[in-house]
């Protein structure tokens, strides 16, 4: 392991006990943090994801989204593949997916504009400490009406990325 890496490893076993401490103080409620960011994207093609371990469970934003437009969830289909993501709509039934994470059993794949990932820690800059990225269809070489990268927001434990090439409404904040 280079010392990068396990710079990194001690970053995010560091991260994983700090975010657990901040749950335990927080109580309920973080993901209406997110809510107030998407609420700017109504109708935008979201991708939330299904809280694992200490993960802050985005569930009541990806419902509140559901009700203005398309909200899907990642898909692992195989290790080092890109990703898929299903579309999902509140009370869908739910079957473990390959790699034990929770995916709707009709798959109906559709393409986001806004990911929101779960993280362990970011940098003052926004840079995402989490687990590794991985790949997703269309990924390579798009670019964000922001610039030539996806716009990015790290708010309340949450890591939203967008990657539409819409323009922000005025006043909203990515």
């Amino acid at each position: 392991m280079s010392a990068l890496e396990e710079t990194k490893r001690a970053a995010r076993v560091a991260g994983f006990a700090r975010r657990a401490a901040a749950h335990a103080a927080a109580g309920p409620g973080p993901a209406g943090h997110l809510s107030a960011l998407l609420a700017g994207h109504r109708g935008v093609p979201v991708s939330g994801y299904m809280a694992m371990r200490s993960e802050i469970d985005p569930l009541p934003a990806m419902e509140e989204a559901a009700a203005h437009g398309p909200v899907c969830v990642p898909v692992i289909e195989a290790k080092a593949q890109p990703l898929k993501f299903a579309l999902w709509e509140p009370g869908c039934e739910m079957v473990d997916g390959p790699f034990g994470a929770r995916v709707p059993k009709a798959l109906e794949f559709i393409e986001p504009e806004i990911l929101i990932v779960p993280l362990v820690a970011f940098s003052r800059s926004g840079g995402r400490l989490g687990r590794p990225p991985r790949p997703t269809p269309g990924s390579a070489g798009r670019r964000s009406s922001a610039g030539g990268r996806p716009r990015s927001s790290t708010r309340g434990g949450f890591s939203a990325w967008g990657t539409s090439r819409r323009r922000r409404p005025r006043g909203g904040r990515t």
